[in-house]
C-alpha cells in the first residue's frame, strides 16, 4: 500500500469512526424520544421540578422553575373544581401555557389522581405543541427548554441519523476500495462498529458524571431523558458490529479453506518441483 493510500486509509478510518460515534448519539436520542418513553421518563420530573433543582437553578435565572408546583396548584383549585363538577362533567385549565383537561370522575380518586393526570396532559402538551420556531431557535426562544423533549426535537435528531448513516456508509464504501487485503474489509468495518459503541458508552458515563452533581445538575434532568436508551443502542450496535465481524471471519476461512482444496497434493508437488527446476536452470544459465 501506497504512502499516499495508506494515509488516506487512516483518515477514513478515523472520520468513519468519528460518524459512527454520532450515528450512536442521533439514534439514541431519536429513541429515547419516543412519545411513550418521554411520558414514562419525564412526568415524574414534572411532577416534583420544583424541588428538583433548589439550588442549581438560581445560576440559571432563566430557567426559574420555583413556581412550577403541579401539587400545589391543584391543591389551591381542588376546592373550586368540585365546584364545577357538580354541574360539569370536565374541569379545564391552563397550568404553564398548556391546557389541561381533567374529567371530574378523577375527583373521586382524589388529589394525587388529578396531579397525575395535570402531569400526563402537560407532557403530552409539550410533547406535541406546535413549536414555531427552529430547533436551535427555540432553544434561545423558550423560558424553560421543554422543546429538548418533544416531537419536534425527535424529527430533529431523526433527520441527523439518517444524514449520519448515509456518510457512514459512503465512509464505510470508500474503506473497501483503500484496504489493500479485501477479505479483512468486513473484519475492520465491523471492529470500527464495536469500537464506536464502547467510545460512546464510556462518553456517556464521563458526561452524567459531570453533569450529576453541581450547577450543572439542572441540565442532567434532559440529558437522562435524551440519553435514556443508550444502552439499547450500545447492544444494537456491538451485536451488529460483531455479526459482521463474525461474517468476515467466517469468509476468510471459507476462503483461505477453498484456497487449500483449489490445489492437490499431487498439483501442488509438481508446480513446487517445475520452481525448484526454473531456479536451478537460472543458475547453470548464470554460470555459463
Amino acid at each position: 500500500m501506497g504512502f499516499f493510500k495508506s494515509g488516506a486509509f487512516v483518515f477514513v478510518c478515523v472520520i468513519l469512526f468519528v460518524s459512527l460515534l454520532t450515528l450512536n448519539s442521533f439514534l439514541t436520542m431519536s429513541i429515547s424520544l419516543s412519545h411513550d418513553n418521554v411520558q414514562e421518563e419525564f412526568s415524574p420530573i414534572v411532577k416534583d421540578l420544583a424541588n428538583e433543582v433548589p439550588d442549581t437553578i438560581e445560576r440559571f435565572s432563566k430557567f426559574d422553575v420555583s413556581d412550577f408546583d403541579v401539587a400545589g396548584a391543584i391543591d389551591g383549585n381542588f376546592g373550586n373544581m368540585e365546584a364545577h363538577c357538580a354541574n360539569y362533567s370536565d374541569y379545564v385549565f391552563i397550568f404553564e401555557e398548556q391546557t389541561i383537561v381533567i374529567p371530574c370522575s378523577y375527583l373521586a380518586d382524589g388529589k394525587e389522581a388529578v396531579v397525575n393526570k395535570t402531569v400526563n396532559d402537560f407532557v403530552d402538551g409539550i410533547y406535541y405543541d406546535n413549536y414555531d420556531c427552529s430547533f436551535w431557535g427555540c432553544l434561545s426562544k423558550e423560558k424553560f427548554p421543554f422543546f429538548l423533549v418533544s416531537q419536534k426535537a425527535r424529527d430533529y435528531w431523526n433527520g441527523k441519523f439518517y444524514f449520519s448513516l448515509i456518510a457512514s456508509l459512503i465512509l464505510v464504501g470508500l474503506l473497501f476500495f483503500l484496504i489493500e487485503n479485501k477479505a479483512n474489509w468486513s473484519i475492520f468495518t465491523g471492529g470500527l462498529i464495536v469500537l464506536s459503541a464502547i467510545s460512546f458508552s464510556k462518553i456517556n458515563e464521563i458526561m452524567f458524571n459531570i453533569f450529576s452533581s453541581g450547577s450543572l445538575k439542572f441540565f442532567s434532568l434532559f440529558l437522562n431523558i435524551l440519553f435514556s436508551k443508550s444502552g439499547t443502542v450500545f447492544w444494537i450496535f456491538s451485536v451488529f458490529g460483531f455479526v459482521i465481524v463474525g461474517a468476515g471471519v467466517a469468509l476468510r476461512i471459507g476462503f483461505l479453506d477453498f484456497q487449500k482444496k483449489k490445489f492437490s497434493k499431487k498439483e501442488v508437488r509438481q508446480i513446487v518441483q517445475e520452481e525448484v527446476e526454473k531456479k536451478s536452470d537460472g543458475k547453470k544459465k548464470g554460470k555459463i
